[in-house]
């Protein structure tokens, strides 16, 4: 009975895993990549500090040196051949360096390399202005880290220095987080559901346990009630037929005897329900025509709609075919045909209709009754519940008519539901399995 709820489970430890791996992983690598920026910066910017120190002259006098990019003009072959060396030098982690004057000219590249993106102009504004800056930039499909700073001599900004390094071995290490972390997430997973399962079993076993005693009392407690409820019935009746009883003693002895029978269909039911939870009823499963044995279930209800001053009609013009039980889907089609009775005024109306809807056979039963409130919706096919607590239960039932049904359907795998307005009636729909050569138009 557990068996699916220990597996859901299992899943949900495999998904809390992983989730708690992936969370560690991403908080590992946001760390990771915090420190080795912070470590890039602090590289850059002790570069930097030595560059200022070593180009003093050049800032001094505001001239640019004789060839500050090594290449004025390039031809293509050139620029190509700078653009592969520039690649290199990123994918290498060489460290570039430019310095610029006060109005932003270029005052010296050391490497002369033609790299798209590189200089940092707008960074070079802001550090004109007084403004550090750090940044990474996606080259080539390369990270790169750039360090602006404003170069200051007696209180007074007279150029900057833009310092940039390839961040392949910091993304390498990157790479084995993010590697490690998806590695660790599958592991997990592995681990985690069949332990999860194995776990759940045994966490489930004593639940389960407690659930059959209970199953076995109900039915053993619903079977031997009924031989003192038939000696009841018995007696109430002999009692009724003696010439001595008056036409008061009689009509109690009648009371006596409705409640014995109440008991005695409560009795059924509950040894049915539980003999549904340990999938103990044999279904004699055939294909049939589904609107047939719909058409058997509202004759015989007929005679009860009529004096209630309802009408059932059947709608089963088109065959339908499906695989099921006929004596069991009989007794839930009476149960929902009885439930219609119970809960639509005189008067009204109900409607049976069968029809093929995604491949299975569907049965809908629509009432033009009460209704069913919106909280009540998801519990009517609870057992003991009634959604008009107004009812008594003579008139209203025990509350396990739609439970019973929607065991017996389920146990033919099928499915049961409902659709309901206060004051616009109700529909409930049955679905059950088509045979496997029926093909549905």
């Amino acid at each position: 009975m557990f068996a699916s709820v220990g597996r859901r489970l299992a899943l949900l430890n495999a998904a809390v895993v992983a989730l708690a791996i992936a969370l560690v992983g991403a908080a590992t690598f946001a760390l990771l990549r915090q420190s080795l920026n912070r470590e890039a910066d602090r590289a850059l910017a002790e570069r930097a500090d030595a560059a200022q120190t070593a180009w003093a002259p050049l800032f001094a006098t505001g001239q640019p040196q004789r060839n500050p990019t090594a290449v004025a003009t390039p031809t293509k072959g050139e620029a190509d051949a700078d653009g592969d060396e520039g690649d290199d030098a990123l994918e290498g982690g060489d460290t570039l360096l430019y310095a610029f004057g006060a109005d932003g000219q270029l005052l010296a590249d050391p490497r002369g390399l033609s790299i798209p993106g590189l200089p940092v102009r707008d960074a070079v504004g802001a550090a004109l202005r007084g403004t550090k800056q750090r940044r990474t930039l996606h080259i080539d499909e390369a990270n790169v880290r750039v360090y602006t700073a404003p170069v200051v001599v007696d209180g007074r900004i007279v150029g900057a220095i833009q310092v940039a390094r390839g961040q392949g071995e910091h993304e390498a290490e990157l790479r084995l987080v993010q590697i490690g972390s998806l590695i660790g997430i599958g592991v997990g997973i592995l681990i985690a559901v069949p332990a999860g399962i194995f776990l759940s079993g045994r966490a489930m076993r004593p639940i389960d346990a407690a659930f059959a005693r209970q199953r076995t009392f109900v039915a053993d407690a619903s079977h031997e009630l009924r031989t003192p409820l038939a000696v009841i019935r018995a007696n109430a009746e002999l009692v009724q037929r003696l010439p001595s009883a008056t036409p008061e003693v009689r009509e109690e002895v009648g009371n006596i005897v409705d409640e014995v029978d109440e008991m005695a269909r409560l009795s059924d039911d509950l040894l049915l329900l539980a003999r549904l939870d340990d999938a103990a009823v044999q279904l004699d499963l055939k294909s049939h025509d589904l609107g047939e044995t719909v058409r058997a279930a509202a004759e015989t209800m007929e005679d009860r709609a009529r004096l209630a001053g309802l009408s059932v009609t059947a709608h089963t013009d088109a065959p339908v075919t499906a695989v099921f039980d006929q004596a069991r889907i009989r007794q839930v089609l009476r149960i929902l045909l009885d439930n219609a009775i119970a809960y639509t005024p005189s008067g009204g109306r109900i409607d049976v209709k069968t029809e093929h809807h995604g491949g299975k056979a569907t049965v809908r039963v629509t009432d033009t009754g009460v209704g069913i409130a919106a909280e009540d919706q998801g519990r009517v096919f609870d057992r003991f519940h009634r959604a008009d607590h107004a009812r008594t239960r003579k008139t209203g039932g025990a509350g396990l008519g739609l439970a019973i049904a929607r065991a017996l359907i389920e146990a033919h795998g099928g499915q049961i539901g409902l659709e309901s307005s206060p004051g616009r009636g109700t529909t409930v729909w049955v679905t059950l399995p088509a045979p496997p050569t029926h093909i549905a138009h």
